[in-house]
């Protein structure tokens, strides 16, 4: 009887227990470094924790002040080179590119016995900086082979388009305001 329990206890209350505790996959934007007005730049949309990933989607938002959206492909990236390994294919970036948000960003595998493992690309996505300021780069609405990813799975990132003498600025102003704080000290003391 104790071994029956024992076993019950195993199927119904550890095991499933340590399936859930398994690590959720992360979604991230890739680094991007500063750019000047008219520069494009393309960043990566990469998952760490895959566990046989066959399908993807995504939105991403940005400032369409700063940023423009021109293309989006996932050719060359670890998703697409799992298909063609595995003898499969794409079935094709699909979405909608809107100024501030790439919405329904996704894709497929088809017929591949296995999908991809651990960690790699699954889009590129290429911008153009438009404007001067900081853009924020933020994944939502994320699901990997069809199940939702919960918002601490989502990684975003920034873009910088600098400000031309913005780090002159920078300086001058912390000086007057050491200055400032200089002058209030000698009169308080006086």
């Amino acid at each position: 009887m104790k071994k029956l329990l024992a076993q019950f206890a195993f199927w119904v209350v550890v095991l499933p227990l340590a399936l859930s505790a398994q690590a959720s996959p992360v979604l991230r934007v890739g680094e991007s470094a500063p750019m000047r007005i008219g520069e494009t730049f393309t960043v990566a949309i990469r998952i760490s924790g895959a566990m046989d990933l066959r399908a993807f989607q995504f939105d991403l938002a940005y400032d369409p002040l700063v940023l423009e959206a021109v293309g989006i492909d996932n050719a060359g990236t670890d998703f697409e080179a799992v298909a063609l390994a595995g003898g499969g294919s794409l079935t094709g970036l699909t979405g909608f590119l809107l100024p501030g948000l790439l919405s329904g960003i996704a894709d497929s595998m088809s017929g591949v016995d296995d999908g991809l493992h651990g960690n790699g690309v699954l889009a590129n996505i290429t911008f153009q900086a438009i404007g001067r300021g900081v853009s924020g780069l933020t994944l939502s609405n994320a699901f990997v082979d069809f199940l939702p990813l919960d918002a601490g799975s989502l990684i975003g990132g920034f873009a910088v388009v600098p400000v031309p003498g913005s780090f002159w600025l920078s300086v001058l102003a912390l000086t007057c305001l050491a200055y400032g704080r200089s002058r209030a000290r000698d009169c308080a003391t006086h």
